[in-house]
């Protein structure tokens, strides 16, 4: 019973050299190092802002993904292998967009710019006029969970 008592004593009062020592923080660190970082716009979508209003500010065009894969067909290709896109087709006369687990992964910006990168590398909705738009289904579920309109951009439910 004694050597249980000397046992517990050793690993509860003598710290054990593992154990990392608080290092000092360096003098001009701290407020100022988080001021110039945009985390909460360029990581999070913010929970406040207005669905309309949210991606206004949004620089990004289709031609930045051609321009770093070095085509259309190669960044089309890379959805696929990411299982972000699954399948393409044509359902009563209106463009299916069949999207898999990888989109369900993305944020809603990303969603966002995958729809409005396969309307461009396809026209879907130039082809079909003023009221060109497609339908974006889940694969696993087989329903529609949105679509896509040239002038309201991506609208999920």
């Amino acid at each position: 019973m004694r050597n249980i008592f000397i046992i517990l004593f050793l690993f509860t009062f003598i710290p054990f050299s593992a154990q990392a020592s608080p290092k000092p923080w360096p003098l001009g660190w701290w407020p100022w190092h988080f001021e110039e970082l945009d985390f909460e716009r360029r990581l999070l979508d913010h929970p406040t802002y207005p669905n309309n209003q949210q991606w206004e500010k949004d620089k990004w065009q289709p031609q930045d993904w051609i321009a770093a894969r070095g085509s259309a067909k190669a960044v089309l290709d890379a959805m696929y292998d990411a299982k972000i896109i699954t399948d393409q087709d044509v359902e009563d006369g209106v463009p299916v967009l069949e999207v898999g687990p990888g989109f369900r992964r993305l944020s809603g910006r990303e969603k966002r710019h995958v729809a409005a990168f396969v309307d461009y590398a396809y026209g879907i909705t130039k082809k079909s006029g003023k009221d060109g738009l497609f339908h974006v289904i889940d694969d696993c579920t087989d329903e529609p969970i949105g679509l896509y309109t040239a002038t309201t951009g991506l609208q999920l439910q």
